[in-house]
């Protein structure tokens, strides 16, 4: 709920750009070193990089379809843990 619009879609096991039918990243990957050949070295933002590797079809991705959700946050976190209780106690 906290992104509906997603980030990418998923053609053919293709991660492409646009608009309709997009799915959320997980933050789980497999990054070959070129793609950070010419950082600067520190904290960089990942999206834009993911995004022209998707425009220039270097990226490949894979839908899952159980159980998922971004805890990237404490008070998502704190969230999922009363839930996971409160289904405990059930």
């Amino acid at each position: 709920p906290h992104h509906p619009r997603g980030d990418f879609k998923l053609l053919d096991g293709r991660v492409a750009p646009g608009a309709g039918g997009r799915l959320t990243y997980s933050g789980i990957g497999l990054y070959h070193p070129r793609l950070f050949h010419g950082q600067a070295p520190g904290k960089r933002p990942l999206a834009p990089l993911l995004r022209a590797s998707a425009r220039r079809k270097r990226l490949s991705g894979e839908f899952f379809a159980g159980r998922w959700h971004d805890i990237g946050a404490r008070d998502r976190l704190e969230a999922l843990r009363e839930a996971l209780s409160q289904a405990e106690l059930s």
